[in-house]
């Protein structure tokens, strides 16, 4: 038995020094090239730095995306508004579904990390924050959206330039939200 072994394993031995199939003409044997590695790295590297705000931009626009489906989604099933009973019960819940849905959406981005969850989470709580600004801003783009009549409910229960923060709101001391933008 041990001369087949040894047989079949010579056999083996000649079939790769021949280089046929599944054979390689060359075996490295050692450790890798650490100049090598660290080259590749570094090449990588500088578009990776110019690349990192953007990935930040973009995971904290996630979050504001998945706040406005999260509250376009409510908005359809049960008609719920930004403000007024049970405003902070609402807030959580559209949080926690923008948050199940920025994981449905992670996808889009493949950058992982714990500063783009942090970036997601501040798109989350910022748009839950200032949404209803937004809609103070520009009730046309958002009655097209959700409705008009929400849109009214939006604007009558709320204030202009506030952020929303559970039972208050507080003010914030900038002119407009858009006012340098000139859009017509």
């Amino acid at each position: 038995m041990e001369q087949a072994h040894k047989k079949h394993f010579d056999d083996r031995l000649k079939r790769i020094s021949k280089g046929g199939a599944n054979t390689t003409a060359q075996m490295y044997v050692g450790p890798v090239e650490e100049a090598a590695v660290r080259r590749d790295k570094a090449a990588g590297q500088g578009s990776n730095l110019m690349q990192y705000p953007l990935w930040i931009i973009g995971g904290v626009l996630m979050g504001a995306v998945g706040v406005v489906l999260s509250r376009l989604a409510r908005f359809q099933l049960t008609g719920g508004a930004l403000a007024g009973e049970n405003a902070d019960l609402w807030m959580i819940v559209d949080g926690i579904f923008a948050v199940a849905i920025v994981i449905a959406m992670r996808s889009l981005l493949s950058v992982s990390g714990v500063p783009m969850i942090l970036a997601k989470a501040f798109g989350i709580v910022a748009m839950i924050g200032i949404m209803h600004a937004l809609v103070h801003e520009t009730p046309e783009v958002f009655s097209k959206v959700f409705s008009p009549v929400w849109v009214n409910e939006v604007l009558v229960t709320t204030q202009p330039r506030t952020i929303l923060f559970l039972d208050g709101a507080f003010v914030q001391n900038t002119p407009g939200l858009l006012a340098d933008l000139n859009i017509d």
